[in-house]
């Protein structure tokens, strides 16, 4: 007897034009095409049409199609349709992205939209898998217990790094589970298309990453002194590399950068106004994490905010600056053995980034190599995220009930 097709629900901010966040999601529906290719897939996120546009797979929104005037009746309409998805499926998923982190987050906002999915999952006995998600004990104490709960609701949970296994247990004192890297960090990327040259690609311009950053609240209307000093700081950076003779390429990595990234580099043409500076100012079209790959083989080295430009780029082995807000970005740097090229965009200091830049451009074979390496032996987990997709997919055809992270399998740190 033929067993009907498995109903996996996939929870996050998907269709929103993030990078990072849709090669995230690309990559798990892959997983699973392997794991379990008759997979009914339903996608509850931020844009649906875009998302069936863009994955093929059907979709829903986050909150409930029909909403009152009245804005608390609407959230407990939207909690309702949630409720009503995770009834829908035999397997709720969170594959990976920082969805489980405080910054720019607010209580009745994605935070309890994502503690209501998976509890209401859990109450109804159905599997709930977090696959390699981020993790930051930050925010307000709100948000850090609602995200304590989300936690506490996993029947399976793996993390992407160091730092959100450490962030997942100040949330919840004494979880365990297995640390697997990003799987776009650990997917080879597609080799370009087109008549083979025989040429090496010459790597003769520096990338430097843009976002809209309004401090560590995210909330423009409470940091916009936070965002005038990031885009002053943007705009000196590019202008002293393009000053020493370099050609600046701006990348953005979400929908939400692209008018930042104009910002910036009308202030580098505002300061440097001869005939050959707009030609050695470029910004590039971007479309997603694929776009940034490309883009990155003809980079030296590439000074990014982003986490998932970061990540796109060291996997075509092209050397990165993190300028980070958050523990991931520090975290991702150690993992590719280059700690000390990563700034805290809160206490940027220019002088010492442009000095950094020049070191790294200048020694770009060396770092590249450094980072090659490492991805290699990252490369090999991949058949461990795999057989957490299977574990949890079989789970969920027994109708487990067993609640709680599961114990790390052997080898995984």
């Amino acid at each position: 007897m033929t067993q009907p097709p498995l109903r996996v629900t996939v929870f996050g901010e998907y269709g929103a034009q993030n990078f990072g966040n849709e090669a995230t999601l690309a990559s798990f529906l892959t997983d699973l095409a392997v794991v379990e290719p008759t997979a009914a897939v339903t996608v509850v996120g931020s844009d649906p049409e875009r998302v069936r546009a863009d994955h093929g797979v059907a979709a829903v929104a986050m909150v409930a199609p029909w909403r009152p005037r009245v804005r608390r009746v609407g959230r407990l309409l939207d909690l309702a349709w949630l409720a009503r998805q995770a009834a829908r499926a035999d397997l709720v998923v969170l594959p990976g992205t920082g969805i489980v982190e405080g910054i720019g987050r607010q209580a009745t906002g994605i935070a309890l939209s994502l503690c209501a999915m998976t509890w209401s999952a859990r109450l109804l006995g159905r599997g709930v898998l977090g696959l390699t998600i981020g993790v930051e004990a930050d925010g307000s104490r709100a948000v850090r217990r609602l995200h304590a709960r989300t936690l506490r609701s996993l029947t399976w949970l793996s993390v992407r790094d160091a730092s959100s296994l450490a962030a997942a247990r100040a949330l919840v004192p004494g979880l365990t589970c297995p640390v697997l890297p990003d799987p776009v960090l650990t997917r080879a990327p597609e080799e370009p298309t087109g008549e083979p040259t025989g040429e090496t690609v010459v790597r003769d311009e520096v990338g430097v990453g843009v976002m809209s950053y309004f401090g560590r609240s995210g909330r423009p209307e409470q940091a916009m002194p936070e965002h005038v000093r990031y885009v002053e700081q943007m705009v000196e950076l590019v202008a002293r590399l393009v000053a020493a003779g370099h050609t600046v390429r701006l990348l953005h990595g979400d929908a939400a950068d692209a008018p930042v990234v104009e910002r910036v580099r009308a202030g580098v043409l505002g300061r440097l106004p001869d005939g050959s500076a707009p030609g050695r100012v470029v910004a590039s079209p971007l479309g997603g994490v694929d776009d940034v790959q490309r883009v990155a083989r003809g980079l030296r080295v590439l000074v990014a905010p982003r986490y998932h430009n970061l990540v796109g780029a060291l996997t075509v082995a092209t050397p990165c600056i993190a300028v980070a807000y958050g523990d991931k970005h520090r975290s991702l740097m150690r993992e590719v053995g280059t700690p000390e090229l990563c700034h805290d965009i809160e206490a940027l200091d220019v002088d010492a980034l442009v000095a950094q830049v020049e070191q790294v451009a200048g020694e770009w074979a060396a770092y590249s190599a450094r980072v090659a390496a490492v991805l290699t032996r990252m490369r090999g987990t991949d058949e461990a995220r795999l057989a957490q997709v299977r574990r949890a997919v079989e789970g969920s055809r027994r109708g487990a009930r067993r609640l709680g992270p599961v114990p790390e399998p052997a080898g995984q740190a």
